[in-house]
């Protein structure tokens, strides 16, 4: 007997530290998560339990900001209750919060929660609460006693880098509508020079159609492509396989 009151004792003091100036910072449509530890207990066992819950709040109404539970678990001893449809509320500015609704296990057995917490202390970054509530399962009713960390979470803005925009231009040369060989071009002064002319194996003189046999490009890189013959062309050429 002696040992529960002094637990009850510890609770109410535990509880009381609840009652400070210090208050979260709930708003709507911003995103926590809630994580902590602690018992089930009924009136013949102990029972460890953990949960961790991602919440997503929505509307507001004076000092009451509801919210969604959108996934995370309930934990009771090696059981993991995956949360089905759990809500509920941030009372008072934050000094409360009310959580109902149900979690199942991987057998698809269904668990009722009933969690109050009080808001104890709070830093920059999170609050703890105290909790305290029912977890119903099908054999037992377990009274529940959490302590659990309230944080919020922030997105990093994406900061764009400066790019320096490439480009690259690409010329069909002129003569390249003969599609043949270099003594077969038009024979003039600035067909020769603009052509680049090759020789194969067989000897015989070539032109390329390009400025630029291969390419390789960065994405983002902008490509040109400029006709210098005296036709007009297609980027494909002939048949493909």
């Amino acid at each position: 007997m002696k040992t529960l009151l002094s637990f009850l004792a510890f609770l109410v003091i535990l509880l009381g530290f609840s009652f400070t100036n210090a208050s979260a910072e709930i708003l709507p449509n911003s995103a926590f998560v809630l994580e902590g530890s602690g018992y089930g207990v009924t009136e013949e066992m102990i029972r460890v339990s953990d949960i961790d819950l991602a919440i997503l709040t929505n509307s507001q109404s004076r000092a009451t900001t509801n919210f969604t539970i959108e996934d995370g678990f309930v934990s009771l001893a090696d059981t993991e209750f995956l949360v089905n449809d759990l809500k509920g509320s941030f009372l008072r500015e934050g000094q409360f919060i009310r959580i109902n609704g149900s979690v199942e296990d991987s057998s698809g057995e269904t668990v009722t929660v009933r969690f109050f917490g009080r808001l104890i202390e709070e830093s920059k970054d999170a609050s703890i609460y105290g909790f305290t509530g029912r977890l119903n399962t099908v054999d037992e009713s377990f009274k529940i006693i959490y302590t659990s960390k309230l944080s919020k979470l922030t997105t990093t803005p994406v900061i764009p880098t400066e790019t320096q925009e490439k480009q690259l231009t690409l010329y069909i040369l002129k003569g390249s509508s003969t599609q043949g060989l270099a003594s077969s071009y038009i024979e003039s002064s600035a067909t020769r020079l603009e052509a680049t002319i090759t020789q194969g194996t067989d000897g015989a003189l070539r032109a390329s159609y390009f400025s630029h046999d291969r390419i390789t490009v960065e994405p983002g890189t902008t490509i040109t492509i400029t006709n210098k013959d005296v036709v007009p062309h297609r980027i494909v050429s002939g048949q493909g396989l």
